[in-house]
């Protein structure tokens, strides 16, 4: 019998040759930041949960989502950006019904310019809120299809528990909002934390001409480890 609030943290490794994780400050081109923010992770999980008939509707399910996790921060490899011109038949989605002719073709099709990321792993650390939910966020993990957008499709290699321990030094290597940064090398973006409110985030990346490497950022904090994450002692990360 597991206790309330176990001192364990659930791990997912993934393999997502790109994804795009909208920029929450852009509108029209869709730049996209080089790891998944909190929320993005939360959606996730909100959308699995919905699978597995846990929760109704999208809004249930994010609550859901944000009821049973306490953090979700993503560490990675060497990654890139690029961008692509994505054309789709929105109006197809929209209206519910295919082109009845040439003209409609053109009416139902729209193009925009969208950023990818191009990464080998990506590396999920997830704090559950209660040792009662463990085993639904594994599951919801394992049947996990995306992360991003609709083509950001991933593969989940491992999911897995382990229990948190206490680690020398003064760095991590998950997201962490920027305010905690005391050094290091890292890149700063705004995004959304987990319960949906903007921040200023330090992700553990080094932007090197065309590609970031993953990189350490240090903290004022007691450091915590599980799977070889490292991560702040606290909450309010």
């Amino acid at each position: 019998m597991r206790s309330e609030r176990s001192n364990i943290a659930i791990c997912a490794e993934l393999y997502a040759p790109i994804i795009s994780i909208r920029d929450p400050e852009v509108y029209q081109v869709a730049v996209s930041i080089p790891l998944p923010q909190p929320s993005t992770l939360i959606g996730a999980i909100g959308y699995s949960y919905w699978k597995m008939k846990l929760c109704n509707g999208e809004e249930q399910c994010i609550q859901r989502a944000r009821e049973t996790v306490v953090k979700a921060r993503a560490s990675t490899t060497i990654s890139s950006k690029f961008s692509v011109v994505l054309s789709r038949y929105r109006g197809v989605l929209e209206e519910k019904r295919l082109p009845e002719n040439i003209d409609e073709i053109l009416g139902f099709r729209d193009a925009m310019v969208r950023e990818y990321v191009f990464l080998d792993r990506l590396k999920i650390l997830i704090i559950p809120s209660h040792s009662k939910y463990i085993d639904e966020i594994k599951k919801a993990l394992l049947i996990t299809e995306r992360v991003g957008d609709s083509e950001s499709l991933v593969s989940i290699l491992s999911v897995k528990e382990e229990e948190i321990k206490d680690c020398n030094g003064d760095s991590v290597n998950v997201i962490i909002r920027s305010s905690l940064a005391e050094g290091g090398a890292y890149t700063i973006v705004r995004g959304l934390l987990e319960n949906g409110t903007k921040d200023l985030l330090a992700l553990p990346l080094l932007h090197e001409k065309n590609y970031y490497k993953p990189s350490y950022i240090r903290v004022r904090r007691d450091i915590k480890c599980a799977c070889g994450l490292r991560f702040p002692e606290g909450d309010d990360w």
